[in-house]
């Protein structure tokens, strides 16, 4: 906690000024968070005082929010040029970023506070670490995890694993112990909008398609039987849920053991 408020204060994050008369006033709270390694142990904990953003009024308190995301298929791209051309990648976790111009060809993806750098010198890539380490407060965290990602690197090219993913996953929604399945839906069947019974909790039928969506950065097979699981999130229904467990069933042998996606040089 005190690391967070250093962090905010050095930042100018914000600034002491007179209540206005009748301004809304945006709550903050702490939010209390884990990071891990990539086999799972524990890293470090992590304290962030956030704001209470559903306290905002739209049109005072802000136009639009969001958070800069890198694409999925941006990410492939940028690994298939580092394993294609063998240059150095490395991870930084910042606050902000920012990217400069230059002679030589460097690549910078940011995923909120991670940033994937690669670039077509080693010594290239250290003077953009330097540089950023000398602008911002950040922690090194090297070249073999990123974004819940295990990378190892060969002269055969990069693999790319998310077993710790799968791991979670299957802990978080109470199968981790299911019965495997070769086959995560049967293509013959022909589900519909107004199929079945509206699902108890459709906010965490959600919230596990968007995981979904996440692990087909790995997992590119199971990018049809997520776009089904998608289709209908607005009011989804017992019957898809179904599929998305089945998902879960095909997925949960990666518990147990790494089935990583390749990028060859």
């Amino acid at each position: 906690m005190a690391d967070e408020y250093k962090a905010l204060v050095d930042n100018g994050t914000w600034r002491l000024v007179p209540r206005p008369p009748g301004a809304n006033i945006v709550t903050g709270k702490w939010i209390f968070t884990h990071k891990f390694h990539s086999d799972g142990s524990l890293a470090r904990h992590k304290a962030r005082w956030v704001v209470r953003g559903y306290s905002q009024q739209h049109g005072i308190d802000y136009d639009e929010t969001f958070s800069p995301v890198v694409k999925p298929a941006t990410i492939r791209v940028v690994l298939s040029i580092v394993a294609s051309r063998a240059w150095p990648i490395y991870q930084l976790d910042v606050k902000n970023a920012f990217v400069h111009d230059g002679d030589r060809i460097t690549y910078l993806l940011l995923y909120i506070n991670d940033i994937i750098l690669t670039a077509s010198t080693t010594s290239l890539l250290q003077q953009l670490t330097a540089r950023l380490h000398s602008e911002f407060a950040m922690t090194d965290l090297g070249d073999h995890f990123f974004l819940g990602i295990s990378v190892t690197r060969s002269s055969a090219g990069l693999l790319l694993s998310q077993r710790q993913y799968v791991v979670d996953l299957l802990q978080r929604t109470g199968m981790a112990e299911c019965h495997s399945t070769s086959t995560p839906v049967d293509t013959r069947a022909k589900l519909s909008a107004i199929d079945g019974m509206p699902v108890a909790h459709p906010s965490e039928y959600r919230s596990i398609a968007g995981v979904l969506q996440y692990l087909t950065l790995t997992r590119p097979d199971l990018a049809y039987v997520v776009q089904q699981v998608c289709l209908f999130m607005h009011d989804p229904r017992k019957t898809w849920s179904s599929v998305s467990s089945g998902t879960l069933r095909e997925i949960s042998p990666l518990a147990s053991t790494s089935a990583p996606t390749r990028f060859r040089p």
